[in-house]
C-alpha cells in the first residue's frame, strides 16, 4: 500500500522520523534510496552523551583526531542534504580546540542560511565541567563573514558580480552555547531577522562590540532573549523589544535599558551574579518600570554574591502584585541569608510559588 504514495507523501512521512531512522529506509528498494536526503524537518546531531568523544583516547586514535573526524562526517552528511529547506538544525557536540582549527562552524551555519533554517541550536559545551579557555572556542561569524567563506572556500565557480551576502532572515530561534559572538553581531541578527522570535547566548566570551556603540537590540518580533554566563564587555545595551516577554541576563553588572513599551509585555524575568546582586540592591534603577508586570522571577547567585547579600539586605522592594513564582537558586555552597527573599515575598502579595535552590 505505501509504495502507490508518490516520493513527496514519503518525504513527509520520513520527516518525522529521527535522522538515524530516515536514513535506515534507504535500504528498504532503489526507490527509497536517497529519499531521506530530502526530509525537511529536523535534522539532530546531538553526541552530547557520546563518551567515545569524551575519552582521551578511542581504538587507538587521540581524542582530536576522533573529534575531527565527526566534525568532517557532520559536514559531509550536511551536504547530502537536497532539500529546499530544513526546519530544524541541531548539533550538540563538545568541540574541545577541534573547531578552532577547523571550518566546520561556518560551514554549518552557510548551510543553515541557504537551506533558510527556521530553528538553529549550536550547543558546544564542554560535559565534563572543564574550563575551556576563550580563545579555544568557536567565533559566529558575521553574515558578511560567511559571505566571504561561502565565495572563497566552497569552490563556487567565478562570477563578476559581488558575492551576495547570507543572512538567517528565516530564523525564528538561535540558540548559541560556548560559541563566541559579538554584541554587535547580535545586534545585526534581530535587527534583519524579521522572523526571529528566540534568542539564546551562553557561555560566550567575546560579547563585546568590535564598533565604539553598541548598537541597540531592537526587534518587533523578539518575545525571548537570554544573556547568561557571558562575558558581556560592554558597560550597557539598550533592547527595543515591544513584545518581549522573558528576559533574562546572569552576569557582570551592566546598564540595560528598556524601551518601547517593553513593560507592557514582559512578565518573565531572570537575573543574576553581579547583575541579580545589582537588580536586588537598586530595584528602583532600571527595574521599577516593569516590576509590578512580572509574574515568574529567577534569580541564580554564586558564592560571593551569597557573601554578599548575607550582610547586606534591601529593607524595601517594589510592589510585584503580578508575581506568582520565585525562585532562588544559589550556584555555590554555604551560609545563606534568606532575609532578602522574605523581602521579595513581603512585595508580592500574589506568590503561589516559592522556590530556594542549594547545590548538593
Amino acid at each position: 500500500m505505501i509504495s502507490r504514495l508518490s516520493d513527496e507523501a514519503l518525504i513527509d512521512i520520513l520527516s518525522y522520523l529521527s535522522l538515524k531512522e530516515a536514513v535506515m529506509t534507504s535500504v528498504l528498494s532503489r526507490r527509497w534510496r536517497y529519499l531521506w536526503r530530502y526530509t525537511y524537518r529536523r535534522w539532530d546531531f546531538d553526541v552530547s552523551n557520546n563518551t567515545s568523544l569524551f575519552l582521551m583516547s578511542c581504538n587507538g586514535n587521540p581524542r582530536h583526531v576522533v573529534r575531527s573526524k565527526y566534525v568532517q562526517w557532520v559536514s559531509t552528511v550536511l551536504q547530502l542534504h537536497l532539500g529546499s529547506h530544513l526546519d530544524e538544525l541541531r548539533i550538540r557536540f563538545d568541540m574541545d580546540n577541534v573547531i578552532r582549527n577547523s571550518p566546520g562552524l561556518v560551514w554549518w551555519l552557510v548551510f543553515a542560511c541557504l537551506k533558510r533554517v527556521q530553528r538553529l541550536e549550536v550547543d558546544l559545551s564542554n560535559r565534563l565541567g572543564i574550563n575551556t579557555l576563550r580563545e579555544d572556542k568557536a567565533l559566529f561569524p558575521s553574515p558578511a563573514g560567511l559571505s566571504l567563506y561561502r565565495c572563497c572556500k566552497l569552490n563556487l565557480p567565478p562570477s563578476p558580480f559581488p558575492c551576495p551576502i547570507l543572512d538567517f532572515s528565516s530564523l525564528i530561534s538561535l540558540s548559541l552555547n560556548y560559541v563566541n559572538v559579538y554584541a554587535d553581531t547580535l545586534a545585526h541578527l534581530l535587527s534583519n531577522c524579521p522572523l526571529l522570535r528566540h534568542l539564546s547566548v551562553k557561555s560566550s566570551d567575546t560579547m563585546y562590540s568590535s564598533n565604539k556603540n553598541l548598537p541597540p537590540f531592537k526587534s518587533t518580533s523578539l518575545e525571548s532573549l537570554e544573556i547568561v554566563q557571558s562575558n558581556f564587555m560592554q558597560k550597557e545595551m539598550e533592547i527595543c523589544a515591544p513584545n518581549l516577554v522573558s528576559f533574562a541576563f546572569v552576569g557582570r553588572n551592566i546598564a540595560i535599558s528598556f524601551k518601547n513599551a517593553v513593560s507592557s509585555s514582559l512578565t518573565e524575568l531572570t537575573v543574576g551574579m553581579d547583575y541579580g546582586v545589582s537588580f536586588l540592591l537598586d530595584p528602583f534603577k532600571q527595574h521599577s518600570i516593569f516590576l509590578s508586570q512580572i509574574e515568574k522571577l529567577k534569580m541564580v547567585f554564586n558564592d560571593t554574591a551569597r557573601c554578599f547579600l548575607g550582610k547586606t539586605v534591601p529593607s524595601k522592594f517594589p510592589n510585584m502584585n503580578n508575581l506568582k513564582y520565585l525562585e532562588v537558586r544559589w550556584e555555590a555552597s554555604g551560609s545563606s541569608s534568606f532575609l532578602f527573599p522574605l523581602t521579595l515575598v513581603k512585595a508580592a502579595p500574589s506568590l503561589c510559588t516559592l522556590k530556594i535552590e542549594e547545590p548538593i
